[in-house]
């Protein structure tokens, strides 16, 4: 899995948002370990601020259910 390859442009885009100072941020059901591991694997680890996934004990729909209470505590967007 660790040799999976990105779609065309995404390594690119996301080392370039990084460069230009945008936080960024992946929620994933894959188990966070795993997710961490691919983006190390793929140089883009350190270009995400905040890396969310899956838990050891998650399963099925838990997967994602469990992301939403994780990712709200990070996530907040500016007031319009």
């Amino acid at each position: 899995m660790l040799d999976s390859p990105l779609y065309d442009g995404v390594a690119e885009l996301v080392r370039a948002l990084s460069a230009a100072g945008t936080p960024l941020a992946l929620a994933t059901s894959k188990h966070e370990g795993l997710a961490r591991e691919i983006l190390d694997h793929a140089g883009l680890l350190d270009c995400f601020a905040v890396v969310s996934g899956a838990g050891s004990g998650d399963v099925g729909g838990a997967r994602t259910r469990s992301l939403r209470p994780r990712c709200s505590a990070w996530l907040q967007p500016e007031p319009t």
